[in-house]
């Protein structure tokens, strides 16, 4: 009891690529569809929210792209092609803005992200 455990998961079955082969996924989950996994479970939900959401369309695009080409953008099947620096940084600057919403929301019904790139939950075990 009392111990905490963050999970992340990928979302959006529409972002399903190559990528998720690649990587070994089985699913791309929608927050309830995620939350169900512990529904019957002696946890308590502090936190569920999508995350990833500004880079979304973006990786939505780069997908839809990639299926129209008939394969992904980076290398070995993956959507990862190392970007120059300064790009970079700014991705990182972005994706490190969620930080504060998310931080936020813990201990609190409200989900600052509704669509992103992933799913994140933080549960406490009960009993």
């Amino acid at each position: 009891p009392g111990t905490t455990l963050l999970l992340t998961v990928p979302a959006g079955m529409e972002l399903w690529s190559e990528h998720d082969v690649t990587n070994q996924h089985y699913r791309r989950y929608t927050l309830d569809s995620f939350a169900a996994l512990w529904a019957r479970l002696p946890v308590r939900q502090r936190l569920l929210s999508a995350f990833n959401a500004r880079l979304y369309p973006l990786v939505r695009a780069a997908r839809t792209l990639a299926r129209m080409r008939g394969r992904s953008h980076g290398e070995a099947g993956t959507d990862f092609d190392m970007p120059s620096r300064p790009v970079n940084r700014v991705l990182e600057r972005i994706f490190a803005g969620e930080r504060d919403a998310l931080l936020g929301a813990v201990d609190t019904p409200r989900r600052p992200y509704e669509r992103g790139v992933s799913v994140i939950a933080v549960l406490e075990r009960t009993s």
